[in-house]
């Protein structure tokens, strides 16, 4: 399993997620990449640039909690 494939499924775990939130107070949401869910997002204010941040920062506590601690890779 690589990397990008780790960060997929901890993001696809709704209580990790959530977990992640509450240890990092963080606001994550995985959205769908759905047209109307983009409309909704525009409509109501959605900031890009905190939810870039927070994506970051989930991506670095994934690599200190889970890739770095079990190795997934194929060998």
């Amino acid at each position: 399993m690589t990397f990008q494939e780790t960060i997929i499924e901890c993001a696809l775990d709704k209580k990790f997620v959530q977990g992640f939130n509450r240890l990092t107070n963080s606001t994550l949401t995985v959205k769908s990449s759905h047209p109307i869910i983009q409309m909704i997002d525009e409509c109501t204010g959605y900031d890009k640039v905190k939810e870039d941040e927070n994506w970051t920062k989930f991506i670095d506590f994934v690599y200190d909690t889970v890739w770095t601690r079990v190795d997934l890779r194929s060998d």
